[in-house]
């Protein structure tokens, strides 16, 4: 993630779309492919990935996920 206010708990709205437009599969994906993988599985690991990264070089920080639906 180089987006530092989204990390940093910036409310983030994706998009309104109209019915049938393919919100669902942007966000969630093919999960039987991982090329194929929307937006939500993506996200989940690169926020991860992030705090992995920063507990390894500071092991005191402390992270709180949060989600909204």
């Amino acid at each position: 993630l180089n987006n530092i206010q989204f990390v940093s708990g910036q409310p983030l709205k994706i998009f309104n779309a109209s019915a049938g437009s393919g919100k669902t599969y942007t966000l969630l994906g093919d999960p039987s492919h991982p090329e194929t993988q929307g937006l939500v599985p993506r996200t989940i690991q690169d926020i991860f990935g992030y705090i992995q990264s920063h507990e390894r070089t500071n092991p005191s920080l402390k992270f709180q996920i949060q989600l909204q639906v």
